[in-house]
């Protein structure tokens, strides 16, 4: 297993992120009391993720990648376009909404149509220059086609697999619903030996590893993030053998 990075570090930045993160349990209290919405309880954690939520989880994992090994991932022009696209990423699914990939989610179709209302309408709010600079680092995170854009990748997918630790630690472990499961997570599932989410989405983390940027350092940060939520040295007994074949 790799063990490439400062463990103090990597464990800096995940307690950093899940305290960050944290604040989605906090109810903004101003518009319950006019009347907006009901008066939360805290402790109801059943509501579900929004985008707006994933995506500020990202923007904060990608601003503390870089202040953590500053030069080591982004440059400075990159670090500005990483922090820009973490921001736009989702804002296509405002059109297509979040479409889990079953195995027969048209991925060519729905990417076109996010870069379509990205570039058409999204975009129009920004100087043209800069408009045309992050939709093509847009393109490139879409299809991995740089070290920029597969960097970008492998920190969107983290930060769904933190987000599901995250849960794990509320007592919300996330298990595979079967009946439109892609063939993927099934084979992910069955590897593992266990239905969890993170287990299977780390899975798949692997064996698309030619995806990601820096696959070592994301690997050790989940890992890493896995070991304090699930009070264990090893958390994934499957993932080392698993790499090695990979």
């Amino acid at each position: 297993m790799f063990k490439n990075y400062d463990e103090i570090t990597l464990k800096r930045i995940i307690n950093n992120w899940f305290e960050f993160k944290g604040l989605s349990l906090i109810p903004r209290s101003g518009y319950w009391r006019y009347g907006i919405y009901p008066e939360p309880d805290v402790r109801d954690w059943s509501r579900w993720e929004s985008d707006l939520e994933h995506t500020a989880g990202l923007w904060k994992l990608v601003k503390l990648i870089q202040q953590n090994f500053p030069g080591k991932f982004f440059d400075y022009w990159e670090i500005q376009d990483g922090l820009e696209i973490a921001d736009i990423h989702e804002i296509g699914e405002k059109v297509t909404g979040d479409i889990c990939d079953d195995g027969q989610r048209d991925a060519e179709t729905l990417d076109a149509i996010e870069r379509d209302f990205i570039q058409k309408s999204y975009l129009v709010g920004y100087a043209e220059q800069t408009a045309k600079r992050l939709f093509e680092r847009f393109v490139e995170f879409q299809n991995r086609s740089t070290h920029f854009g597969r960097l970008m990748y492998s920190c969107d997918k983290c930060e769904a697999m933190l987000q599901g630790l995250l849960y794990e630690s509320q007592g919300r472990g996330g298990h595979l619903y079967y009946t439109d499961a892609s063939p993927l997570e099934v084979e992910g599932a069955r590897y593992a030996n266990n239905d969890k989410l993170v287990d299977i989405w780390l899975y798949s983390f692997v064996k698309n590893a030619k995806d990601y940027e820096h696959f070592d350092f994301f690997v050790e940060l989940i890992v890493n993030a896995a070991q304090m939520i699930r009070n264990t040295k090893e958390p994934f007994p499957w993932l080392e053998k698993f790499i090695e074949e990979n």
